[in-house]
């Protein structure tokens, strides 16, 4: 395997339409087709519940039937911090708007989806998610002033749709974790997916996530995840 490393630096990262960010590369990646760790991403940057959990401590107390809860009150909580917050160039790099069925109010559901088998589903579950909003304003204590005056309703549908499209399991970073609840890693949910890409994930050092190309990438090229399974044959 080749040892050159990468870091991932906004040296990366060019947007699209001005929506869309993803990865190019500036320099070939695996000129000798082999291996490369093209990118290797700390843990230190992640958000998980554990690191939502210790910096807003209230988000434990917060019972709700979302799932995802404290990633999105986290993730919204550093949204609203704007470049005070660690995360700041991570979130500035997030698409602004999802398009999300989600996004649409009934009477839009209604006249899009009428006669399909998904429309109940999606108004069933808008309606869960407005409820679970509604509850967490509600419960939100004195000390999360700056959510309980600035968390909108489309800010939480933004936050649940950009953790809900782009996280991935938190066994990948602690496999002891016996809820197997779901991580944010920092620009890797920023490459787009592209099948049969060879490409494979590392976090056999316990201290990060390492991209491995197992192609030639060519300089100026789109960097392309595959999120179907990964194997570190790529014959």
């Amino acid at each position: 395997m080749v040892e050159k490393k990468k870091m991932i630096s906004e040296k990366f990262i060019k947007k699209k339409q001005q929506i869309l960010v993803t990865l190019y590369s500036t320099d070939i990646i695996n000129e000798n087709n082999e291996y490369e760790i093209f990118a290797t991403i700390p843990f230190s940057i992640i958000i998980n519940d554990k690191i939502a959990n210790k910096n807003l401590p209230y988000l434990k107390d917060l019972s709700s039937s979302n799932y995802y809860s404290s990633l999105i009150i986290f993730l919204i909580h550093e949204k609203l911090l704007g470049e005070k917050s660690f995360y700041s160039p991570y979130i500035n790099i997030l698409p602004k708007h999802i398009n999300s069925l989600l996004n649409y109010d009934e009477n839009e559901i209604n006249y899009l989806l009428k006669g399909t088998d998904i429309k109940n589903y999606v108004i069933e579950r808008r309606l869960q998610l407005k409820n679970c909003y509604e509850d967490i304003m509600e419960r939100l204590p004195s000390d999360g002033l700056l959510l309980k005056e600035n968390m909108t309703w489309e800010l939480y549908l933004w936050a649940h749709n950009i953790v809900t499209s782009r996280s991935f399991p938190n066994r990948f970073i602690d496999p002891d974790d016996p809820d197997s609840k779901e991580v944010l890693i920092p620009l890797a949910d920023s490459l787009n997916h592209k099948p049969r890409q060879k490409i494979t994930w590392e976090f056999s050092d316990g201290n990060s996530m390492q991209l491995i190309a197992g192609e030639t990438i060519e300089c100026g090229k789109e960097i392309y995840n595959n999120y179907g399974p990964k194997v570190r044959n790529f014959d």
